[in-house]
């Protein structure tokens, strides 16, 4: 089984890539829901500062990867058979987990946008925990960095900048995961 690890600042274009991979019928395991579902079991608002605090208090009291081991928890319960996506690694100890479980098969992408773009971004998308000024993305930004993600993003295999259209970006990420999905079954075909 492949692993696609998608990562990116807030707003750089991982929702859209999610979006791909699902209209191509794969199992597609979203961090952040794993969080939200620690949120939603305190009977706390989906708001990025709730968010974020409940997020460190977890990684405080568990462990750095804990996020990626409540995630790995949920794929081995669905038990993918040939590429599944990873939405929303944001630190080497997450990355490690991953590793750990999943060796070579473990592929990193990052998507590239700059803060100007990501701003518009989040903006238009108003979804529950996502940023409403300026600065709420700096704050969100550096409390994302402080966690790891930007060596999360150099570590990433394949990146592409973001800048264009949704269209633009999909055909881009379409191509990854078809060359990942081709690979895969070239070498079912060998095994």
């Amino acid at each position: 089984m492949k692993v696609l690890v998608l990562t990116g600042m807030p707003g750089s274009g991982k929702s859209t890539a999610v979006e791909l991979a699902k209209a191509k019928g794969l199992p597609v395991f979203r961090m952040g829901d794993a969080v939200w579902a620690e949120v939603r079991s305190r009977g706390l608002e989906l708001e990025n500062a709730v968010v974020g605090r409940i997020a460190n208090e977890m990684r405080q009291k568990h462990g750095p990867g804990i996020w990626a081991e409540r995630t790995l928890e949920c794929i081995r319960k669905a038990k993918p058979s040939k590429l599944i996506i990873i939405d929303g690694c944001r630190s080497t100890f997450e990355l490690d987990v991953f590793h750990k479980e999943f060796g070579a098969d473990l592929y990193i992408v990052a998507i590239i946008a700059t803060q100007k773009t990501r701003f518009k971004r989040l903006k238009a998308r108003a979804r529950a925990d996502d940023i409403k000024t300026l600065a709420d993305l700096r704050a969100r930004d550096e409390r994302e960095r402080k966690w790891g993600l930007d060596v999360v993003i150099k570590a990433a295999q394949i990146k592409f900048r973001n800048e264009g259209s949704e269209t633009e970006l999909k055909n881009n990420m379409g191509r990854v995961i078809d060359e990942l999905l081709s690979a895969h079954s070239q070498k079912s075909r060998l095994s």
